[in-house]
């Protein structure tokens, strides 16, 4: 019962998602010159599609570097996801982001193990996200897949879709007031509290996303 999130896939994806399982939407990002956005959709599904896109750039005190919109848009997706997420299938998230496969995958667990002794690059972000896979835990499933192929499934359609919104970022001055409230939350989170706690701020930062829109594309 209930809404479903609808698969959103990165561009080059093979195959369609189960109709019924809670599937992670994904990011695409850009990064012209010396500024960086991060373009992404979500939505839930119940009938017809209802869906988000979220085109922001990042934060002009951030690096601007492809690695930094990349891994924010995970860590956007974790954070929804980490709200929403109950059906059994869990969270499944598409992402042609090496650099996000090797945080998610082991990378920023590592520099955990050594207590951040090398200050890696975006270490405040892959702190957020060891705490949101935390909450999800076994609910999340992140494949690396392909991108930029000519392909004219679903799942490519919504990646383009993805690729657009970031492009679309590039156009903005500064972030929308909605998603710097949400990146700012996100920041003061203590993620060395309870769980329940953590899960509480999250979702107060996730309110700040704005609501899925429907469409029938």
């Amino acid at each position: 019962t209930g809404f479903v999130p609808r698969a959103i896939f990165p561009r080059g994806t093979a195959g369609t998602a189960p109709s019924a399982a809670r599937i992670a939407d994904n990011m695409c990002r850009a990064d012209h010159g010396a500024k960086a956005v991060l373009g992404w959709v979500y939505g839930f599904r119940q009938g017809d599609e209802s869906l988000t896109g979220v085109s922001e750039p990042v934060p002009e005190h951030d690096k601007q570097t492809n690695n930094k919109g990349e891994i924010l848009a995970m860590r956007d997706q974790l954070a929804y996801h980490a709200v929403h997420t109950t059906h059994p299938q869990g969270a499944h998230i598409y992402t042609d982001s090496n650099y996000c496969a090797l945080v998610i995958e082991g990378l920023a667990r590592m520099h955990e193990m050594y207590q951040w002794q090398a200050r890696p690059p975006n270490m405040a972000e892959m702190k957020q996200i060891l705490g949101l896979m935390g909450l999800l835990g076994s609910r999340l499933h992140v494949h690396l897949v392909r991108s930029h192929t000519d392909a004219t499934d679903i799942a490519s359609k919504w990646n383009g879709r993805a690729d657009d919104l970031a492009s679309e970022g590039i156009a903005k001055d500064h972030q929308s007031a909605e998603y710097a409230s949400f990146h700012e939350r996100m920041k003061s989170i203590d993620w060395k509290t309870e769980d329940e706690e953590i899960l509480r701020a999250v979702a107060e930062a996730v309110a700040n996303l704005p609501p899925p829109t429907t469409t029938n594309d």
